[in-house]
């Protein structure tokens, strides 16, 4: 086989290796990639989610105090703390004690008096309890908004990941075929030019299968049938 056809095959044989070995290399960093998107989602929704949890229960019990929604389960409701507790039994000790002072502890008055700050107290506290509710439910909502932003640019990330590992495979695949294809038009273009140089007659590839029969040791197609 002559040197130029062997050079161009030769060439195009490298060449395909450098194509297969750079879509290796891009397909490992969009598998990198992808892998980073998936430890990045993974990790931020871990972060999120104890409010996440926390949000939807306060919401649960939220809309039963406001008779929305059935009683969760294992919701035992509204109490007072005991800091709600001192406050009321300090605030009912002193109209007891302003009444006394007055002479009239046990009049109608001061037992409307009582009843009156009893409820308001009352009210006071479980309004003060369902703020809290909202406030934890709607921490809930934000870990919720966050979960979905998370999720949004993961999936936007590994979609780009994926895009590129697929282009990374087809840009190898095409660019071996090439390569391949280009060794052999040179192999045969350095043959016919050698043989031109050597005055042969049958002039190159339109020959009768010359380019063949000097490119495959002179046995020509009918070498391999």
């Amino acid at each position: 086989m002559p040197i130029g056809a062997i050079a161009g095959i030769a060439g195009g044989l490298l060449q395909a290796r450098g194509a297969r070995k750079a879509a290796s290399a891009q397909t490992r960093a969009a598998n990198q990639d992808l892998a980073f998107q998936t430890r990045v989602y993974d990790e931020g929704v871990a972060r999120v989610q104890p409010y996440y949890n926390s949000g939807t229960a306060a919401n649960a019990a939220y809309q039963f105090e406001n008779g929305l929604a059935p009683r969760p389960e294992g919701y035992t409701g509204f109490s007072e703390t005991p800091g709600q507790r001192y406050l009321r039994e300090q605030g009912l000790a002193g109209i007891q004690a302003s009444a006394a002072a007055q002479g009239g502890l046990f009049s109608a008055a001061t037992m409307g008096d009582l009843g009156r700050a009893n409820t308001d107290y009352a009210d006071t506290f479980r309004e003060q309890y369902l703020n809290r509710l909202a406030g934890t439910a709607d921490t809930g909502l934000q870990a919720a908004s966050m979960q979905g932003t998370t999720g949004a640019n993961a999936a936007a990330g590994m979609s780009n990941a994926f895009a590129a590992r697929g282009n990374a495979q087809s840009a190898g695949a095409v660019g071996q075929s090439n390569a391949i294809t280009g060794g052999i038009e040179n192999a045969l273009s350095g043959f016919n030019y050698q043989r031109n140089l050597a005055g042969g007659a049958r002039g190159g590839i339109n020959g009768n299968g010359s380019a063949f029969n000097g490119l495959f040791g002179g046995r020509g197609l009918g070498g391999f049938v």
